[in-house]
């Protein structure tokens, strides 16, 4: 009798749209942070080219308050000839320099990606630079 009470009351729930019977596309949003109460990233870059042929790119990922952010920043150089990375802690602003680059004009980007299990949200961020020619 309590087995079809149950079986009752769950298929009311699961018509009404209370109860999913099956996975649920909601938890795929949980995937960035497993925790209620997350802590929002922003990511900032800049990049200017120093010298001929070379790319400065520094990082820095900021978090509200106090918290100093968990995880890895990547940055990472797009332009003419080769694509370029290079992975950094983001505890503390990342400067990363690429030598022996194409001139033209590249997109860098920055991308957070928190620790695991931290409290943290990702993050990211993009800019356009010239690298210079030799003269």
């Amino acid at each position: 009798m309590k087995k079809l009470l149950v079986a009752l009351l769950f298929s009311l729930l699961t018509a009404s749209g209370l109860v999913a019977a099956g996975g649920s596309t909601t938890a795929s949003a949980a995937v960035d942070c497993p925790y209620t109460g997350c802590v929002k990233t922003s990511t900032q870059v800049s990049a200017t080219s120093p010298a001929p042929r070379k790319l400065r790119a520094r990082a820095v990922v900021r978090t509200a308050g106090d918290a100093r952010p968990k995880g890895q920043v990547t940055i990472t150089v797009k332009g003419p000839g080769k694509n370029r990375s290079a992975t950094r802690n983001a505890r503390t602003p990342s400067t990363v320099t690429f030598a022996g680059l194409k001139p033209g004009k590249y997109r860098v980007i920055a991308k957070f990606v928190p620790a695991k299990n931290s409290i943290f949200k990702p993050s990211q961020d993009q800019t356009t630079v010239r690298v210079k020619a030799r003269r």
